[in-house]
């Protein structure tokens, strides 16, 4: 059982990692792209987007400037300009499921700024939650709240390496890459599956539930990410490595295979 004061600290530690480089990023991408500056004419927002930024923030704005949403996933699934003369389902082939979801959740939510303005706070926002399961993930692999510290730095010494700046997309111009949406869900579903597998008693509802929201979290890689299902058989692979190892009993590595 892990001790309360320990979860607490560790869930902080999490928290300002996660808020931090969010602000660190805000930063950065205002340098470069302007985004936060209000009352910027929309011609004038996307001359940032380059090459394969552009081309996945064209069906973000397919998206946003449809009356209803309907009609906006309508031209998702019947794409008709970016393989032309043929149709495609471009919700499938191009993993732009995420530009709808920014889409309804804006209209939810009822935000007052403009479509390109809301996209990259939400970018930002995932990179954080990305940073914090990574934080987590750390704590709950070495059982120390030193280790939940260590990866965070290592993360933001890699991140501002200068040959591994354009790595981690840290220039600007590609902010709309599958990886800004890939990323954080895979440490959010690998943090799921750490904590599931550091459970005392796989068969309790807690289990269960991690168990479901690995599930659920995978899924969700999957759909943003075109590069999950290699990144995927690679975490298979190495359960099925502890499982050689004795480390994994079988009944749960069937499970995990499953889920995943």
């Amino acid at each position: 059982m892990i001790p309360a004061a320990s979860l607490f600290l560790a869930l902080l530690i999490a928290i300002v990692s996660g808020a931090t480089w969010s602000l660190i990023l805000a930063r950065r991408l205002s340098h470069h792209l302007k985004f936060d500056v209000p009352g910027r004419p929309e011609m004038v927002e996307l001359q940032a987007p380059l090459a394969d930024n552009a081309f996945y923030l064209s069906y973000y704005y397919d998206v946003a400037r449809s009356p209803t949403l309907a009609e906006g996933l309508a031209k998702l699934l019947a794409d008709k300009r970016s393989e032309a003369p043929d149709t495609v389902n471009a919700l499938h082939k191009f993993n732009v499921l995420p530009e709808f979801g920014v889409v309804m959740m804006q209209r939810f939510l009822g935000i007052a700024m403009s479509p390109y303005a809301f996209y990259v706070w939400i970018i930002i926002i995932a990179t954080g939650l990305g940073v914090s399961a990574l934080s987590l993930t750390a704590w709950l692999l070495g059982g120390s709240l030193f280790c939940s510290v260590a990866s965070v730095m290592m993360y933001f010494s890699v991140c501002y390496t200068p040959s591994m700046q354009t790595g981690t997309r840290l220039l600007g111009s590609t902010f709309a890459l599958r990886e800004f949406w890939g990323v954080p869900a895979m440490l959010a579903q690998n943090a799921w599956l750490i904590a599931y597998l550091n459970v005392p008693n796989y068969d309790d509802k807690w289990a269960s539930g991690l168990l479901l929201a690995f599930a659920g979290f995978t899924c969700v890689f999957e759909l943003c990410w075109q590069f999950a299902p290699f990144v995927l058989l690679l975490q298979l692979l190495s359960l099925l490595g502890a499982y050689i190892l004795a480390c994994l009993p079988r009944q749960q590595l069937g499970k995990l295979a499953a889920a995943g």
